[in-house]
């Protein structure tokens, strides 16, 4: 059901960077080390990166920004990018076919990401360090939860998300960016972030949706009552066809906000799904009171097609 059908979701929109990577256009002797470090990556100059950090290393040995640095170095190093030559057209990227003198297709030349698995865990243990030192820098923890999603390590992602929510009840919310800047609302980053992962998660593939199952039972037992979160656990249950646990959880969020959007139309599909087409039509019929033309129309196709059955 997951590949062939679509929830509705909150989208938060927050933009979550693994590390910032932008350079100030300066000359490059009235600059940071992390600006240095940075414009040689934009440069592809990895052995000047290599003596920027050095250096660091050598007089500025308790910089978190350092620690950063160095995550980068390995992360980036360890996803090598390869031109392979395949026999068979590669599917869904980019390539060139190799053809021989009389016009026949011989091959193609595509590129791919090798992941170097010794230099990427040395990513993971430099900024596994910084946050046992740092345990406030909220950048450094998604910087590395990130890190493990991007490879599809949803296993060891997940287990960062669990820590570092488990921390934001410990610190109270009040984390740290780059250069020890406090977020003005570190809560709602974070939570912001964890639904994002909980969508992608959920939708990645099979192997990664048991996870998102994980974050969203962590994120309602640690932050009880958010609607965001109570919808999550519905649309786990929805996408395994566990329908009346399902409506559960979206009356739970319709008590909190009878009008929410995204709970109306997760009420309807679901009691769709399950046949109950009366209630389905119920919900529908309320949606059509949106201001919102897609969820109107949405709600005008379901409607006349459960009313023509």
């Amino acid at each position: 059901m997951r590949k062939s059908f679509k929830m509705w979701w909150y989208f938060m929109w927050h933009v979550v960077i693994l590390f910032c990577l932008a350079v100030l256009v300066l000359p490059i002797q009235a600059q940071s080390r992390l600006e240095k470090f940075f414009y040689y990556a934009k440069e592809e100059k990895p052995d000047s990166q290599l003596v920027v950090l050095r250096e660091w290393d050598r007089v500025q040995h308790d910089d978190p920004e350092r620690i950063v640095a160095w995550f980068n170095y390995y992360y980036n190093k360890g996803m090598q990018s390869v031109i392979l030559l395949t026999k068979e057209e590669p599917v869904n990227r980019e390539s060139y076919s190799i053809h021989d003198t009389s016009g026949k297709v011989t091959g193609y030349l595509t590129d791919t990401v090798l992941h170097v698995a010794d230099t990427l865990n040395l990513a993971f243990q430099c900024i596994d360090s910084g946050i046992t030192r740092f345990p406030d820098r909220l950048d450094m923890r998604l910087g590395e939860i990130y890190g493990y999603a991007s490879l599809k390590e949803f296993d060891s992602a997940t287990r960062k998300i669990v820590q570092t929510l488990q921390h934001s009840l410990t610190n109270n919310n009040k984390w740290f960016g780059a250069n020890n800047e406090p977020y003005s609302d570190g809560k709602a980053v974070l939570l912001e972030t964890i639904q994002d992962y909980f969508k992608q998660f959920a939708t990645a593939d099979d192997s990664s949706f048991v996870y998102a199952g994980e974050i969203a039972e962590k994120a309602n037992q640690l932050y009880p009552g958010r609607i965001e979160f109570i919808t999550d656990l519905g649309v786990v249950n929805f996408y395994s066809q566990k329908f009346d646990k399902a409506i559960e959880y979206f009356q739970k969020a319709e008590v909190i906000d009878p009008n929410d959007v995204i709970v109306l139309i997760n009420m309807a599909l679901c009691y769709e799904f399950w046949g109950h087409n009366e209630k389905a039509k119920e919900y529908y019929t309320k949606l059509l009171k949106s201001t919102d033309e897609q969820v109107v129309q949405t709600a005008k196709d379901h409607l006349k097609k459960l009313n023509g059955k």
